[in-house]
């Protein structure tokens, strides 16, 4: 290379200095032989080559979907009498017809009917919103569309349904041409605009060919097609099959992604699969599939691919990469051996070129970054009535023939030294996110389109489309409007301004991190490799892409549900790990440190077989469909003994609604078929109760369940006529108890408040589920709903282990000694029995709120300062409250815990895990710093015996009640508040304690029983529980001893009570 470069300079002193000089061999390498991949000359049209197969092989099968079965020789004819139609209605050569129906046979007949009418079809999805319908439709010009009976409402143009009786089942006659347009597919616009991919029947042949030559061939299984038509991907899946002649197998359309491995295997073997990363991570490892499978729209991690490889073989995993713009794949390559990183994309396909070049369209040496530019028969024709974009993204080839061009693909790449390509990442703000190219420079457009917001920026984290919004944040519903689902920013963060570079572009590195305070401390990275593996599960627990390792666990989202998951997953890695080691070690560094010198902790139950917690008698009892029984644990039969014995209160038996935005009319049968998935997957959602019948109280797991879905109607109502609405169900759901013997014991119901919102009701019985796990399946369910689950795999761990676990606790005596030496050393916390009405009076139920987001951040500087958890000041607070009402220097009093087992996935399993615990306090800290220090490490005592179960604790005191105050922290993140009004939600439940404090964002919240707190007491507490907050945020330093009264009670004492005056 140097010498290239010295010789041009020495030939031409006025020679081009950005000129990329490569010697002679490595330039013919990067224009020649890397780059161009000749293949057989495109003679026929996709539609022609199916054409031939009806006339061929008219019996063989060529669509299956569910029971239905069509021929090559039906197929074609159905087409026929459909494109009879459509040319009734003017399509011709070069029309545009809009097809939107749901996956199935007429899907098929309406793209081959588009083609034998002359047309081009543009393939819409049924998640679409209305408005990004009409948009594609109005840029495409489309006049027509075919579409099914439940979606022709969507449509302002002239609709068509696939069913055309009456028509000839005969050809129209037509003439092929290969650069007619053949499809156009809408991606996802940097300008807010989405553009259509104007894609020729050439450029289509090309890549179907090659599919059918490459991929069909390898079997006569045909493909699945499992995707939406609207994304590109899914092109070789759809035509291949049925040029070669082979079955093309649809997906069911109501089949959700969790069943999309059961419904292949059953299905299989096919010829080819091509798919996702994504989908790869949800199927099993297996050849049965398909001897071939292909893998493209997005990067392929190698651990992913590897796992694969090992499985199908060398050569049989391909990794292919394309743009839309051109059709469909650019290049493959086959795995044969391990990758390390992100897998190369490989090699131009037949009648493909691609080149790296820099930005004045230069090569650059191999091994070098720069930007892929793709050429040959398969580049798109442009953009659809987008002259300027078109001229922008296709440039002329300077490398080709005449005519020929090239498209820019905004993707950084280079050559390595076996003549692949290597994919870096993008250089605009183009990403793929579940596979789908998305442009957030649309996203922004749609944000700045709500009128209150005044600028906002749009970035990914990880697989998280972040925006940052000066203005509101509520901005989920207006997103969907307009939006794909997975377009909609799953998080919305509130800036002040949006921050930018010299260049005027935004700054990145200056916006907030989305996950919080762990992006406003400086990130100190591992300096060994246990520190790193620690680092890592930190990151997968909390799901942050970084952890530093000075950052407390509890400052960085870490709570004692995922404090249980942490050292679950710890385990699972080979530490010898408790939770009480999380909080004494409350950094990476620090727990490293620790786990390096600590011996084991007791071992976790965990993997319990079904029935192996009942007798072999017993078992031989059960009735037939139970597939798993144990015993209840002691809390969940103290509920149960609490409802037998209810007076009208219906104790446990909780009901709520929480209001969803999600922008689109309800679906009562995605919520009926949410409902069965839930039930299928979780244990506890098929679980009833028996208490006398086995000679033990028993629960027990049925191997199905009906759960009931109801829908009201409420969109004919006011919004005063909807709140009392919702005031009534809640009423008439908690009149309506469970029988408790028959599953499940839960019921959901939908009130359809309008085309954009919705009301989701939950009713439970709470001896099956706690908060933790109700809002959990809120958004599980909807989730399914919105047809963009997860991937689930049942954890190893269930609900059974927890009671194996609470079992072995009860043989402890550690645990027992723990507990009664509380109790005994620490007399209970009482109310002053003159702060309520008295057990004769009235019951009334009171709730109120004590509001401390003004001085939350200080409170929160406190838990950091001190190197602790906000629960531990929140808690530190209550207890403090408590000391100024009873005369007990040390007392203790209730505070709620989850038992959870520690162990990888127990965090997803749904079930009643909470135990409230007589939690121990004395006077003696001096400072707030002192008090919460205290606390804190009280909590890390109390976790180790947490399982013992209250019931327990109580027998062994005499068997009389230990406290009527509860404590109860409360941090469901999980929430996805973009789609859940969490602040329009209702609900009404009831419980045992006199006086319960609940942790919300931003208050507390103060329920009581008028008998023993009555109103006057329980707003004198409110006042008492902010002044203690007030103190702590003002002076983290001040006397935690000194007394603490609300204004009014201060002025009781200071004024009222202490004037004598009197007239004599």
């Amino acid at each position: 290379m140097y010498r290239a470069v010295l010789e041009a300079v020495a030939a031409n002193l006025d020679g081009d200095a950005r000129e990329t000089y490569l010697p002679a061999g490595e330039r013919d390498r990067l224009l020649m032989q890397w780059s161009h991949n000749p293949g057989a000359t495109v003679g026929r049209s996709v539609l022609e080559m199916v054409e031939e197969r009806a006339t061929t092989s008219p019996g063989a099968l060529a669509v299956e979907v569910g029971d239905t079965r069509v021929t090559y020789a039906d197929l074609d004819a159905r087409a026929n009498r459909l494109a009879h139609e459509l040319r009734a209605r003017g399509v011709g050569p070069e029309s545009l017809v809009a097809v939107l129906l749901d996956r199935g046979v007429d899907l098929v007949v309406a793209l081959l009917a588009v083609w034998k009418a002359g047309g081009a079809y543009v393939p819409l999805d049924p998640a679409f919103p209305a408005d990004r319908v009409g948009r594609m439709l109005a840029d495409a010009g489309a006049q027509v569309a075919v579409t099914q009976a439940s979606y022709v409402e969507r449509f302002t143009v002239e609709t068509v349904l696939p069913d055309a009786p009456g028509r000839p089942s005969t050809p129209p006659e037509r003439v092929d041409d290969l650069d007619r347009l053949a499809y156009a597919i809408f991606t996802s616009g940097s300008t807010g605009r989405p553009k259509g991919v104007a894609i020729t029947h050439r450029g289509l042949t090309n890549h179907v060919q090659w599919a059918a030559e490459v991929l069909a061939s390898r079997g006569t299984g045909g493909a699945p097609l499992f995707s939406s038509v609207a994304f590109d991907l899914v092109v070789p899946n759809l035509w291949a099959p049925l040029v070669s002649g082979q079955r093309l197998w649809l997906l069911p359309p109501d089949t959700e992604l969790d069943g999309l491995s059961a419904a292949l295997r059953k299905a299989a073997p096919f010829s080819f699969i091509k798919l996702t990363p994504g989908h790869l991570e949800i199927l099993d490892p297996s050849f049965a599939y398909a001897p071939v499978i292909v893998v493209a729209g997005e990067a392929l991690p190698g651990p992913i691919a590897e796992k694969w490889r090992r499985v199908l073989g060398d050569g049989n995993l391909i990794n292919e990469y394309g743009p839309t713009e051109a059709s469909v794949g650019t290049c493959v390559f086959p795995l044969t051996r391990l990758h390390e990183g992100i897998v190369p994309i490989g090699h131009p396909l037949p009648n493909m070129t691609m080149f790296v070049l820099d930005a004045n369209l230069r090569p650059v040496p191999a091994g070098v970054v720069g930007e892929l530019y793709v050429g040959g028969t398969g580049v798109a024709r442009g953009y659809v009535n987008r002259p300027d974009l078109t001229a922008e993204r296709f440039l002329p080839d300077p490398f080709g023939s005449v005519g020929g061009r090239l498209y820019r693909t905004g993707d950084l790449v280079r050559w390595s030294a076996d003549g692949s390509v290597e994919f870096l990442g993008r250089i605009d703000d183009q990403v793929k996110i579940r596979g789908y190219r998305v442009e957030l420079g649309e996203i922004r457009a749609v944000l700045l389109d709500h009128p209150d917001v005044k600028d906002a920026a749009v970035v990914v984290h990880g697989e998280r489309i972040v925006a940052y919004v000066v203005g509101p944040t509520d901005l989920a519903a207006h997103c969907g409007q307009s939006l794909p689902d997975y377009m909609v920013p799953s998080v919305s963060v509130a800036v002040e301004w949006i921050p930018l570079n010299a260049n005027g572009k935004v700054d990145r590195r200056a916006l907030p991190d989305p996950d919080g305070a762990a992006g406003e401390r400086p990130y100190v990275a591992p300096h060994t490799p246990e520190q790193e593996r620690i680092a890592a599960i930190w990151g997968q627990v909390l799901g942050l892409e970084r952890v530093s390792i000075e950052d407390s666990f509890f400052d960085v989202g870490g709570h004692s549900i995922r404090a249980i998951a942490l050292v679950g997953a710890l385990r699972a890695a080979g530490y010898d790990a408790g939770v009480r080691h999380v909080f004494e070690h409350r950094t990476v560094a620090a727990l490293a440190a620790a786990l390096a010198t600590t011996a084991a902790p007791a071992a976790e139950p965990a993997g319990v077989a079904p029935f192996a917690l009942v007798p072999p008698q017993v078992r031989a009892q059960l009735p037939a469909g139970v597939v798993d029984a144990y015993p209840l644990s002691q809390v969940q039969l103290g509920m149960l003994v609490e409802m037998f014995a209810d007076e009208g209160l219906a104790k446990y038996h909780n009901s709520a609604t929480f209001l969803i935005r999600d922008g689109r009319p309800f679906d009562a049968e995605a919520l009926r078929a949410a409902a069965r998935t839930v039930v299928g997957r979780h244990e506890m959602l098929r679980t009833s109760f028996d208490l006398d019948r086995y000679g033990v109280p028993l629960q027990l797991v049925h191997a199905g369940a009906e759960l009931p879905v109801t829908v009201r109607d409420l969109r004919g109502l006011d919004e005063a006529g909807r709140e009392e609405a919702v005031r009534e169900h809640i009423a008439r759901e908690r009149a309506d108890l469970f029988d408790l013997s028959r599953p499940p014991l839960l019921r959901i119901s939908a009130l359809v408040e309008s085309d954009e919102a919705w009301r989701l009701g939950f009713t439970h019985c709470h001896a099956i589920t706690e908060g933790w796990s109700q809002h959990s399946l809120l958004m599980e369910v909807l989730d399914l709903y919105s047809g963009r689950p997860a991937a689930f795999e049942a954890p190893s761990v269930r609900y059974a282990d927890f009671i194996a676990a609470e079992q072995a606790s009860l043989e402890s005596t550690q645990d027992s000694q723990y507990w009664k030496d509380v109790v005994d050393a620490y007399a209970p916390c009482v109310l002053p029995p003159d702060w309520g009405d008295g057990p004769d009076a009235p019951r009334a139920d009171l709730k109120l709120p004590i509001v401390f987001r003004d001085i939350e951040d200080r409170l929160r500087a406190l838990a950091t300062d001190t190197g602790t958890s906000f629960k531990a000041v929140l808690l530190a607070a209550h207890l403090k409250v408590l000391s100024t009402v009873t005369s007990e220097p040390a007392f203790h009093t209730g505070v709620l815990y989850s038992a959870r087992p520690e162990a990888p996935g127990a965090e997803r399993v749904y079930g009643m895990y909470l135990n409230t615990l007589p939690f121990a306090h004395d006077g003696s800290a001096r400072t707030w710093r002192e008090l919460v220090r205290q606390v804190f490490a009280r909590e890390a005592e109390v976790y180790a015996h947490r399982r013992y179960p209250l019931p327990a604790i109580q027998r062994q005191a005499g068997g009389h009640r230990l406290f009527d105050i509860m404590f109860r922290y409360q941090d469901f993140h999980q929430v996805d508040t973009g789609r859940v009004d969490v602040r329009a939600g209702a609900g009404e439940g009831s419980n045992e304690f006199t006086l319960s404090i609940a942790t919300q964002p931003g208050f507390l919240v103060l329920r009581a029983i008028s008998n023993g707190l009555n109103r006057a007491g329980a707003e004198r507490l409110a006042g008492t529980y902010r002044a203690v907050l007030e103190a702590m945020a003002a002076d983290p330093d001040g006397d935690a001893r000194a007394a603490y009264l609300s204004e009014p009670d201060k002025a009781r004492l200071l004024q009222d009570w202490n004037d004598t005056e009197v007239e004599w």
